[in-house]
Formats: C-alpha cells, structure tokens, sequence
C-alpha cells in the first residue's frame, strides 16, 4: 500500500492510500477517486516527500525557508477539514457526517494493519536500513521486519531498490 497526496482542481489537498501508482492512475480514470471537500473528479497527485517515522519529541529542522510551513498551512493543520454539520444544508451536513465515518473507518483499519504488522513481524527498531539491505542482498533470510529509519536511510533504501512503505502511526485518542 502506498499514500499519494493529492489534489483537486478546487485547490483542496487530502490523502489517500493506494495498493501502488498504477491502481491510484486506474481509479482516478474510473472516476472513483474524489475530493472529500468538494467531490470533484479532477484529482491529481500533489508534490510529496516520503512520509518517515521519526521520535514524537524529534522537531523538523530546516533552514530552507520553502521548507517552512505558512501560517496557513499550520492552520489547516490544527482545524478539522470536516465541516461542522451546523453550519451545512442537510445534504451537505449528511455528507460531512458520512465523511466522518469513513475517515473513522479508514483509521480503524490503518490501526488494525499496524497490529497485523507489529503482530506478524520483528520490530529490528533503528537497525532497520541495516536488516532491509541485508535481506534485499540474501544476507539474512527473508522475514517480516519493522522499525526506525531516518528520511535519508528511507531515500538510500528506495535509490538501492528496497521496496518499504511507512508504518502509520498510533491513533492519538482524544481527551
């Protein structure tokens, strides 16, 4: 599985997972992918950085000021992109509420692939570039492993050829 970030012709961005390009390209063509904001069809991939675990108290450190969030962009981030059903026309209120409940259905199954995969595989923590290279070029024996790797030993891992994907993360629980 892989998550795209992407887009639509209204401007909205949202994300979602794919079983890998081709089925994202596939879906998009059928018409089944849409804006969760707006509906429309007119979905595009948006520009996208792997998306690597790291520590929660690890902060992104960048002197690039394109790198840098705007102050809209960390607005968006701390508000819900899902309408408040008062302010909506009951049709509008209906599909926020729907939305709702599949974007909680979507965790619950991101939640639930997690545990398949902490259940099923090693957690080889900060020796995962090591142990993936090792299995990619038959030093180790082949196995279902989970861990740590930082953006530059993600990208190094890709570049050689190793297939992996991000692990999401823990549903944070409200209080």
């Amino acid at each position: 599985m892989i998550v795209f970030d992407l887009k639509c012709d209204q401007g909205h961005k949202f994300e979602s997972w794919f079983q890998n390009s081709a089925a994202f390209e596939s879906q998009r063509d059928a018409g089944l992918v849409s804006c969760p904001m707006c509906q429309s069809t007119h979905v595009s991939k948006a520009l996208m950085a792997p998306a690597v675990s790291r520590k929660s108290n690890q902060a992104v450190v960048t002197d690039d000021p394109h790198l840098q969030p705007t102050d809209a962009e960390r607005a968006a981030v701390e508000t819900t992109t899902v309408p408040r059903a008062d302010a909506l026309s009951a049709t509008d209120a209906a599909r926020a509420v729907a939305t709702e409940k599949a974007v909680d259905v979507f965790r619950d199954i991101v939640e639930e692939m997690r545990r398949e995969v902490e259940k099923s595989g090693e957690n080889v923590g900060k020796r995962f570039p090591e142990e993936a290279r090792k299995m990619h070029y038959g030093e180790a024996a082949q196995r279902a492993i989970y861990g740590e790797a930082s953006l530059e030993d993600a990208q190094e891992l890709v570049e050689e050829g190793i297939e992996i994907i991000p692990l999401p993360g823990r549903r944070q629980l409200d209080s």
